[in-house]
């Protein structure tokens, strides 16, 4: 798979970098509408741009568009598996067969021929597709682990 590097030039306003971090800035300012422009030129120039993706969740996440979070999520996953070729399709050929093969004694793919490891960030991203979806249905966020409520312990009286 291409990395894209964060220095290259995207657009006359600048580097991927200052975009990013102009986003953040606007993010910071909640100004949510314009962090989400500066995203998408990013995502327009550098369609693999993972960071530029996860910052445009997060948005919509604080935005509460479970939604639009959902649909930049799914996007964000199709092109990461067009671009790595782990969008399960069957190997062909002799390589391709021992590659299968050793994959599948290692236990990394199913009987299937189908990958049961996700790279980074594709299973960050479907874990945080579960999540929306689950926002979306309940209407209300979900807690995050920092939000739990202690456990209660009992105490015994003697």
């Amino acid at each position: 798979m291409k990395v894209a590097h964060l220095d290259s030039i995207t657009a006359a306003q600048g580097t991927v970098r200052e975009l990013l971090e102009q986003g953040r800035n606007l993010e910071n300012d909640k100004n949510f509408a314009a962090a989400v422009g500066v995203y998408n030129s990013i995502l327009k120039k550098k369609p693999l741009n993972e960071m530029a993706y996860t910052r445009l969740m997060i948005v919509y996440r604080k935005m509460k568009d479970y939604g639009k979070e959902i649909a930049i999520i799914d996007q964000a996953i199709k092109k990461f598996e067009e671009e790595s070729g782990t969008n399960g399709k069957v190997a062909k050929g002799k390589i391709e067969s021992l590659s299968l093969s050793l994959g599948k004694l290692t236990g990394l793919i199913d009987k299937k021929g189908k990958s049961v490891y996700d790279p980074e960030p594709l299973a960050t991203w479907r874990k945080r597709r579960l999540m929306a979806q689950k926002r979306l249905k309940t209407g209300t966020p979900a807690k995050s682990k920092k939000e739990k409520s202690p456990l209660k312990t009992k105490t015994k009286s003697r």
